[in-house]
């Protein structure tokens, strides 16, 4: 049986399909300014994340923070006088201070990697989003 849609049908199947365009337009538009939110807040991130070349006090700190949760000790200040105090010598204290240097910027230096990664998936989705978008508009 050949059937021909009555002017309703098509009428309503079209504004139906017009109405959809639209919504998943809108939510193009909506997911777009969310990509562009993360990949300011990622950019950001990454112009922030920095090596570390000189041993201030805040690498000292951190350095016998992080051998003092290395070795299961709680101090009250993290100094060397206080890890010695607990019975914990670290020998060159330059070397010691050199060391944490290196770990800390290797560990850096990976999450940076992981931040371009994933900043340039972000990217991708975005130029695919919008050839998504322009294709749709022809």
């Amino acid at each position: 049986m050949n059937s021909i849609m009555p002017y309703n049908s098509y009428t309503e199947m079209a504004n139906e399909l017009r109405t959809l365009e639209v919504e998943q337009n809108e939510y193009n538009i909506s997911y777009m300014k969310r990509l562009d939110e993360k990949i300011v807040r990622m950019q950001r991130t990454i112009n922030k994340t920095k090596t570390r070349q000189r041993i201030t006090a805040t690498v000292r700190k951190e350095a016998v923070k992080r051998r003092a949760q290395e070795l299961g000790i709680r101090l009250s200040r993290y100094t060397l006088g206080n890890l010695l105090d607990k019975g914990h010598n670290v020998g060159n204290e330059r070397e010691f201070y050199k060391s944490y240097l290196a770990q800390y910027n290797e560990e850096i230096e990976h999450k940076l990697q992981d931040l371009n990664d994933d900043l340039f998936e972000l990217l991708r989705d975005k130029d695919n989003l919008l050839e998504e978008m322009n294709s749709n508009v022809d």
